[in-house]
């Protein structure tokens, strides 16, 4: 089947869109990505650089996608520009060997640009098709290098415990926007490829935090200072996350289901194409990396959440960041992707030089 290669434009627009939403991930609940209004309006989040690549057939159809992004990240504390590779896609009857190296060699191509020393991507964990095809390639395809895992919990209890605490937890105020991004730029370097944020980036219908307004962001000050961060990022108006089906079993179950999760209050099943409703936990960010003072607000954000009538709070932790451990004391439901780092060989990129830190994903931006 003959194919062809290229970067996407704003023609394309609807045809990207669709093939996201028919291209579910494999899973007891496969889920598929939206992007309304605007598949381009979503890319703001992904990188402050986003390069679409498609691939066509001989009618000129897009049967596959891959996205290639760049920000700015703290690598090893400095500031320093790092890609991420995400939304790959190809439609069932083009899936194989010779249209992935296809596309990795166009990739190759886009990497000439030097605009970046390597790439992040992660892949989840029971997505044993893309790993069987991605992990074992050879010759001039992309290295992928193991870097742990990445928690993400779908958080849908409080705390089931407290005690008392020296500081108070509330919502930012606009005049809190510089120490907060004082803030963010001071702690985040302690942790690996945290994103360098701007003023820019808050408070806009664009940029890499789109949405977010000084007054969806908690915070916590002990003696008048800002120790902690998390923002709720509800990204409905530009991307959403759909329920494509369910496993025939689970989708039996549902009604009844449903009615058990109205009595214990509990998150329900939304129905097959519709959008889930919920919160990213965003800038999550703590002095010292301190569990406790974690925790706290942590159960703040999951009761407000609560409040809010969403179905969960979505917290990103990487398998060695400490902060796992609060987690003990609350409901969740755990997901689990792997991280990549990504180079081409003829780069010859030794990761030993980066430190050993606790890597940090934002993951409303994956």
């Amino acid at each position: 089947m003959s194919t062809r290669i290229e970067l996407a434009t704003h023609e394309d627009e609807a045809e990207l869109r669709k093939l996201l939403v028919k291209t579910a991930m494999p899973g007891v609940i496969r889920l598929s990505y939206g992007r309304e209004p605007h598949f381009f309006y979503s890319l703001d989040v992904l990188g402050r650089h986003n390069q679409i690549a498609v691939a066509r057939n001989a009618t000129g159809n897009i049967v596959g996608l891959g996205i290639r992004s760049m920000k700015s990240m703290y690598v090893n504390d400095e500031i320093q520009q790092i890609g991420y590779l995400s939304h790959l896609r190809l439609e069932k009857t083009y899936r194989g060997n010779i249209f992935l190296a296809k596309g990795f060699k166009y990739l190759h191509g886009l990497h000439q640009d030097t605009q970046c020393p390597f790439y992040l991507t992660t892949i989840m964990e029971d997505n044993e098709n893309a790993k069987k095809a991605l992990l074992n390639t050879r010759g001039l395809l992309p290295v992928y290098q193991s870097w742990g895992k990445l928690h993400t919990y779908l958080i849908n209890g409080p705390c089931v415990e407290s005690s008392a605490f020296n500081f108070q937890i509330e919502f930012a105020q606009y005049s809190d926007m510089e120490e907060i991004l004082e803030f963010l730029q001071h702690e985040g370097k302690h942790k690996q490829f945290f994103p360098h944020y701007t003023a820019n980036d808050f408070n806009h219908e664009s940029g890499l935090l789109r949405g977010i307004q000084h007054q969806h962001i908690l915070v916590a000050k002990q003696d008048q200072k800002i120790v902690a961060t998390l923002a709720f990022w509800n990204q409905g108006s530009f991307k959403q996350i759909l329920v494509h089906s369910y496993h025939p079993l689970l989708k039996l179950c549902r009604p009844i289901y449903n009615v058990y999760s109205k009595i214990t209050n509990r998150p329900y099943l939304v129905k097959p194409g519709h959008p889930l409703d919920f919160y990213y936990a965003a800038i999550v960010c703590v002095k010292n990396n301190d569990t406790k003072l974690f925790g706290h607000i942590l159960s703040a954000a999951v009761t407000y959440s609560h409040k809010q009538n969403k179905s969960f709070l979505a917290l990103g932790l990487h398998e060695n960041d400490p902060l796992n451990d609060v987690l003990k004391n609350f409901r969740y439901k755990l997901m689990q992707s792997n991280l990549y780092l990504v180079s081409f060989p003829s780069d010859k990129i030794d990761f030993s030089y980066l430190k050993n830190k606790v890597p940090y994903l934002e993951l409303g931006a994956l």
